[in-house]
């Protein structure tokens, strides 16, 4: 499924576009605070339409306990979407997530003899149908949908809807 990607016309920062989806299931937001190069970007996403995590050694997608490792299923889901990234942006499609500490250590020094304290996954990554990306040298907005949750016209209205009803996020 090929990703579209379309520059919005409107603009608004994208921590004021994050407060109106951040309580919704999954929804992410990678806030770049850096200057120059590096830090050129932020990604807000939501409408996820698959979840990959692990808890307790157990591999699941989208609550179903997988046969295959946790890292195995990963590479398979992310080659399934593979696509080229013509834009400029640094993210259009993939998974966004992360591998804990106690996830790694599993692969260097066997399992911790120290129970685990929080209710996290040990892994976790999301796919996400619809991707907000601020460029922030060129004050834009882009709007990266597959269309596998709500058709992309769809998506991307709901996208301009956000940011034009978005307001200045609490400091």
């Amino acid at each position: 499924m090929a990703t579209i990607v379309r520059k919005l016309t409107a603009y608004r920062p994208l921590a004021d576009v994050f407060e109106l989806v951040k309580t919704e299931n999954h929804a992410v937001f990678l806030d770049s605070s850096l200057q120059g190069e590096t830090g050129c970007f932020s990604i807000v996403g939501f409408e996820p339409y698959r979840v990959l995590e692990q808890r307790g050694g157990i591999c699941r997608e989208d609550g179903i306990a997988c046969e295959a490792p946790f890292l195995e299923v990963l590479r398979t889901r992310l080659k399934e979407g593979e696509e080229p990234n013509p834009t400029p942006l640094p993210l259009v499609s993939g998974a966004i997530g992360y591998l804990s500490y106690d996830f790694g250590r599993r692969f260097e020094l066997g399992e911790s003899r120290h129970a685990g304290t929080l209710d996290m996954p040990e892994a976790l990554m999301v796919f996400y149908d619809a991707l907000i990306i601020e460029d922030h040298r060129e004050h834009a907005l882009y709007a990266a949908v597959q269309g596998r949750r709500m058709p992309t016209g769809r998506a991307i209205d709901r996208i301009e809807r956000l940011v034009s009803h978005a307001r200045p996020a609490p400091a």
